[in-house]
């Protein structure tokens, strides 16, 4: 599942239930939007989009299943975390769940932060989660990227993937120039 070919990245895609990760990834491969619920066990998602210039393939992997799960976090490029702007407690699962978790398995890979639903949250009520309380916990998390979409307008979803093949350029230069430190001693 690691991709080092310059132009895949790999990215697993975690969160609560029902906050819509399976329909981003969808609508990013390309499949309509679809609003019925159907659990999900394990799903695979590809799709392509362009950056600095280049083409990039993603292979975007859900997994429910824990153990299947931890392998999918710890192999992939870059970790993608979702919660739901209109249900605060995706959001609160978010900083005492998936990112501990994330964090365990994986220390370095960048994550990007994503606000599933966009297109149904309002700003005026506080059960919702503002684009403020999403940016200043990417920054308290050090993610590298904060995104929010919608799947059903599919806004922002190209951007989310954008995003992920941003973090996983910087990431492979970085850990690029620490080998070409350490192997120049």
């Amino acid at each position: 599942m690691v991709c080092y070919q310059n132009n895949a990245v790999s990215c697993a895609i975690v969160g609560d239930g029902m906050v819509g990760k399976t329909c981003l990834a969808k609508r990013f491969a390309g499949s309509q939007f679809s609003d019925k619920y159907v659990a999900t066990v394990a799903e695979t998602s590809n799709g392509s989009v362009s950056a600095y210039g280049d083409k990039y393939s993603v292979n975007i992997y859900e997994n429910e299943n824990q153990s299947a799960r931890s392998k999918t976090i710890t192999e992939s490029d870059v970790i993608v975390v979702c919660y739901s702007a209109v249900d605060k407690e995706s959001f609160e699962n978010i900083k005492s769940f998936w990112i501990p978790m994330v964090r365990k398995l994986n220390k370095k890979k960048p994550i990007v932060l994503v606000a599933t639903h966009s297109d149904m949250r309002d700003e005026n009520n506080t059960d919702h989660v503002s684009d403020s309380e999403g940016q200043n916990f990417m920054k308290s998390i050090n993610a590298d990227y904060y995104n929010k979409c919608s799947a059903a307008t599919n806004e922002g979803v190209k951007n989310v993937f954008e995003s992920v093949v941003c973090a996983a350029i910087r990431y492979r230069k970085k850990k690029t120039n620490v080998l070409k430190r350490v192997f120049a001693r």
